[in-house]
């Protein structure tokens, strides 16, 4: 006997059942929550997300596909080929927009219906692992798509939360990092900077206005944070320029919760507000690095190579106050650092400087003065340009990368 769709229809309501007709024919659905506005978000038997929508009235596919995906000139073709081919809609009938065309808007009710548990925290996306039955599971691949776009993130995604391997759990949390997300997922997360951060303009041009805390000074906490200037020159420079744009009469007298302004041009990419070119960028620059790093697990750090460089050194004696030299204190912390590496884990420790013939540890209230610093190339330098020995670091520290690699 044949059952007709009002029966269907009538037997849905009895039993408390979401009922639609749908243009997909008989594809198997997961998961399926009906939406405030009456559409449907789902998750089909091979784990696509979805959204499904009755045509407005007088309707037709071109504004449909506008409706849900924007100006996207392939919307239409693709709603077409999800429900069979179909050109002309009907009245009553859902359609499916793959989940991949929707808006950012359209993308994050759908995620959110699915996965009631998930929400955006400072690293990225938080979200639940759930199953659908005994069977069906998630998996690395399909959240990596979900919630990036791309599959082959799923190594990136594993990486960042540790995992041993790609083998999922119902109730496990994973976090998807930031600079891989979708839009639809990166325009709801807290700040990442830990910073409070206003972005403005002037008759200057654009800035980005940062009110300085108690203990903080205009060249470490603004300047080098900020704008990751390191040498003396370029950091005082800087800050001239800095304190006259934001009305600072004496720089070593700045009251707290100071607004202190910083045009956006010397800014760090990542101080950058969201979507600014140079910030966008670097997050596809992390995006791209993030595909070959390679997880190294170890014991107490046996073969690993740590490189210590405590900055400044000979006649680069840093920032000078009643006397103290930011160089001494600063090799000082690297030599300690570097012997409670050496006598509390099995990793080989480098540095890229000494002082006299030793990493001697000064048990004394007070470090002698000396500008006798060289970095460990070979030859020697013995620090008489910061520029130059700036450079030369970081040839060592490649150096030593390199050799440590060789030796696998």
């Amino acid at each position: 006997m044949g059952v007709t769709t009002d029966q269907l229809r009538r037997f849905a309501l009895l039993s408390g059942l979401v009922f639609c007709l749908t243009a997909g024919g008989a594809q198997g659905y997961t998961l399926r929550v009906q939406l405030a506005d009456g559409s449907v978000a789902g998750i089909d038997d091979e784990h696509e997300l979805f959204l499904e929508s009755q045509p407005g009235p007088g309707e037709g596919l071109l504004a449909f596909s506008r409706r849900y995906c924007g100006d996207l000139e392939t919307a239409a073709r693709a709603v077409s080929q999800a429900n069979s081919g179909a050109r002309q809609l009907r009245a009553g009938v859902r359609y499916r927009i793959p989940f991949s065309i929707l808006t950012d808007e359209h993308q994050l009710r759908v995620a959110s219906a699915l996965f009631e548990d998930d929400r955006a925290v400072e690293a990225g996306w938080r979200h639940r692992v759930r199953s659908y039955g005994e069977v069906q599971r998630e998996s690395l691949w399909r959240i990596s798509e979900w919630f990036t776009g791309r599959g082959d993130n799923f190594s990136a995604i594993r990486e960042a939360n540790n995992l041993a391997d790609d083998h999922l759990v119902p109730g496990q949390v994973v976090v998807i990092p930031a600079p891989l997300l979708l839009s639809a997922f990166r325009s709801g997360l807290p700040p990442s900077s830990p910073y409070h951060l206003e972005y403005g303009d002037d008759d200057r041009g654009d800035y980005v206005l940062y009110r300085l805390k108690a203990g903080e000074a205009l060249y470490s906490s603004v300047i080098v944070r900020f704008t990751g200037r390191v040498f003396a020159d370029d950091v005082n420079a800087l800050a001239d320029e800095v304190a006259v744009r934001s009305g600072i009469d004496d720089v070593t007298d700045i009251p707290v919760d100071f607004g202190v302004k910083v045009p956006l041009e010397f800014l760090l990419p990542e101080y950058l507000p969201s979507g600014h070119p140079r910030r966008s960028e670097y997050e596809q620059g992390l995006l791209a690095s993030a595909q070959f790093s390679n997880q190294v697990r170890t014991s107490s750090l046996r073969g690993v190579t740590l490189i210590l460089d405590a900055g400044h050194g000979g006649q680069d004696v840093g920032a000078s106050l009643s006397g103290v030299w930011e160089s001494l204190y600063v090799y000082d912390i690297m030599v300690r650092t570097k012997r409670l590496l050496e006598s509390t884990t099995a990793a080989k420790v480098v540095a890229t400087t000494m002082e006299g013939s030793t990493h001697h540890v000064a048990d004394r209230n007070q470090l002698a003065y000396s500008k006798k610093h060289r970095v460990l190339t070979t030859p020697n330098y013995t620090i008489e340009d910061s520029r130059v020995g700036v450079h030369l670091r970081w040839y060592l520290s490649n150096s030593i990368f390199r050799q440590a690699v060789k030796r696998g």
